[in-house]
């Protein structure tokens, strides 16, 4: 598929538009004919999935599924209203462009072993998922089950949803080298709770935007994990309570952290290793390492080049006996280190550990001397 950027013409965006989803009034026309009948969203003209649906609810999948396909080759929109819908088949959209998934307080729940995800984006472009319910019913799979996947698929938007319960990971964007590309994918104001595995995964994608989502009480070894890819950002973020580490960054280069809330995690609270040319910025990092006192820190570079650590308050101040070991360890042969104006203590076995190689200086930080060198 030619991946082209361009703007649906079906969709008339006026001045309120953000990012390019849809707000109470913009007004969508679709080409096609409705399944059953046509509902209406505010200033929204869209299909109504749940119209062609039987009861008892046993066809969930397929008429969902068979509203995508009416869509027309450039796109709609699929309203989803306030119903459970039981899924028994991942709900593919393969090759398309435009097609947005719009869930008016629907919620999709995998049936018992589904074993596999719930809606999957696959080489797809300008799609988006808005104001939709995922429940994994993680403890009823025995495979790979994620919520939300968008697979070799570029410049489309998660906004406003809820994703629970879910085996792998709640939200899972990737690039397995098949496709074309897997850029610019954008998660806003959703909530990333209660999966057993990881609640956000990102796996070789590039220019990925993460801002406003509530990432807690997750399993897997992170909250919002990063393998590789490039300039990826994540801003205004509350991770909280999960099992593993709070934010974890493997590999890539120019991947950011900023202003995010990182509390309570059972392991460190923002980790980076094998990583270079990144930014770790405004954070707060607070009485992580719940798992294991004095074990796992507030923020972690391990064999990291290039990175600035500037502006973060790693604190570990109350809830004993569960402490922070340090509000910020460089580990390995990190080289080429700046960090400046962080607020490092106090924590159980001080404000820093530094293992690492040459750090190119330590300026205006509170529980740590300034310094050029080790």
């Amino acid at each position: 598929m030619v991946k082209q950027r361009m703007k649906s013409p079906n969709l008339v965006l006026g001045v309120a538009a953000v990012l390019s989803f849809p707000v109470v009034g913009q007004t969508f026309h679709s080409m096609a004919q409705p399944l059953v009948s046509r509902s209406r969203l505010p200033g929204v003209d869209a299909f109504d999935a749940r119209a062609s649906c039987q009861v008892p609810r046993v066809f969930d999948q397929t008429c969902i599924a068979n509203a995508i396909a009416a869509l027309p080759p450039s796109g709609g929109t699929v309203f989803l209203g306030d119903e459970n819908y039981t899924i028994d088949a991942t709900l593919s959209i393969l090759d398309r462009t435009h097609v947005t998934v719009y869930g008016h307080g629907a919620t999709l729940t995998a049936a018992n072993g589904l074993n596999s995800d719930l809606l999957l984006f696959n080489d797809c472009q300008w799609c988006r998922v808005i104001g939709l319910n995922l429940n994994g019913n993680g403890t009823k799979q025995t495979g790979t089950s994620s919520g939300i996947v968008f697979q070799d698929s570029a410049y489309s938007t998660i906004e406003n949803v809820s994703v629970t319960g879910c085996l792998t990971a709640g939200v899972y964007l990737y690039y397995d080298g098949a496709g074309s590309s897997a850029d610019e994918i954008t998660v806003l104001a959703s909530y990333i709770q209660n999966n057993l595995g990881i609640g956000v995964l990102i796996r070789e994608v590039n220019d990925s935007f993460l801002s406003g989502n509530h990432v807690d009480h997750n399993g897997g070894t992170a909250g919002i994990q990063i393998e590789g890819g490039f300039n990826n950002v994540l801003v205004g973020n509350h991770v909280l309570s999960n099992t593993g580490h709070g934010i974890f960054v493997y590999g890539g280069k120019r991947n950011d952290v900023h202003a995010n809330q990182v509390r309570n995690n059972n392991q460190d609270g923002i980790v980076y290793q094998m990583t270079a040319e990144s930014i770790i910025e405004g954070n707060t990092t607070h009485i992580n390492s719940q798992g294991a006192a004095g074990i796992y820190s507030g923020i972690v570079c391990d064999s990291c080049t290039k990175m600035t650590v500037s502006n973060n308050v790693s604190l570990d101040t109350d809830f004993p006996p569960m402490h922070q070991a340090y509000g910020l360890q460089i580990l390995g042969a990190s080289t080429n280190m700046t960090r400046s104006g962080n607020v490092l203590m106090p924590n159980l076995d001080g404000a820093a550990s530094l293992v690492g190689g040459a750090v190119v200086s330590a300026r205006g930080n509170i529980g740590l001397a300034d310094t050029t060198s080790n």
